[in-house]
Order: structure tokens, then C-alpha cells, then sequence
């Protein structure tokens, strides 16, 4: 879409700008909202739900309510980023950077005097991510759309 744009005097020219930079922070906004509503309601669910066939049973029932998505959005490098966190069980939270390589630390049967590693599948969170990557993208696609449509109403 074109818009062709004459513009004569300065108070003209700051006006014009002034409301350009607040659309352009109105888009900005609409579009970081609509990518976190589909990572934080399409991702937790698959996550939790993907979350089985990478660690073992007993685990995933125990880490899957303590997962949490945060999702940041980058214009300048137009990048979409989702932080998986599990803050809560044990002192410092549960270590999803270490799920996430493929390694599960844990005590022997509860035994907190003896702890192990034990591989377990990598992709913990990146995996989930990418099968729901499409419905991301449909739904920024989708707000991209609307504010278009708005922008043409006026």
C-alpha cells in the first residue's frame, strides 16, 4: 500500500510527525500484543502436553505446573523470543536450560546426599515452539491484516 503525502509549513510538518510516531507505537503495540497472546495461549498448553515424551513421567507431572512462557517481541530485529521458566520446586527453580540440552538432574529416590544426571530427550522447549510456529505467525499475519484494514478505513 502507497500513501502519497504533501505536507507544507513546519507546525504542519510536527503535527504530521507527531501522528505518525503514534501510530506507529499504536502498531507496535497491537502487534507485540497479538504474538504474546498466541505464544502464551497456544504454547503452555502444548508444552505441557509435549512435556512427557521428553523427560520421564514421575518428572513431567511434577515440572509441568511450575512452567511458565514469557514472551518479548523485537521490532528492530523482528524477532519473536519465548523464555521458559519453571521458578518454583527447589531452591533456585527447576534448571529448564538443562531439560532444554537433553540433561535432567536429579537425588536417588529423594536422597538429596546423592544426585545424578540423566539424559533425557533435547528440545524440551524449542521443540513445542517450532510445531506451534504457524499458528504464531496466522495470528500476527491475521492482526497485520486488520490494522491494514483499519489504516484504509482512516
Amino acid at each position: 500500500m502507497a500513501v502519497d503525502l504533501t505536507v507544507r509549513g513546519q507546525a504542519k510538518l510536527d503535527e504530521v510527525a507527531a501522528r505518525l510516531a503514534k501510530e506507529a507505537r499504536r502498531f507496535q503495540r497491537r502487534v507485540s500484543q497479538a504474538t504474546k497472546d498466541a505464544v502464551e495461549s497456544s504454547y503452555r498448553p502444548v508444552l505441557v502436553g509435549m512435556t512427557p515424551t521428553f523427560v520421564p513421567n514421575g518428572y513431567a507431572a511434577v515440572l509441568a505446573p511450575s512452567l511458565r512462557v514469557a514472551t518479548t517481541v523485537s521490532f528492530a530485529s523482528g524477532r519473536v523470543t519465548a523464555r521458559v521458566s519453571a521458578p518454583t520446586g527447589g531452591k533456585f527453580g527447576r534448571d529448564v536450560r538443562q531439560l532444554e540440552a537433553g540433561s535432567l538432574r536429579h537425588p536417588l529416590f529423594g536422597n538429596r546426599g546423592w544426585w545424578y544426571r540423566q539424559r533425557v530427550r533435547r528440545g524440551f522447549a524449542s521443540v513445542p515452539l517450532r510445531a506451534i510456529r504457524p499458528h504464531i505467525v496466522a495470528r500476527i499475519d491475521h492482526e497485520l491484516a486488520q490494522i491494514a484494514r483499519d489504516v484504509e478505513r482512516g
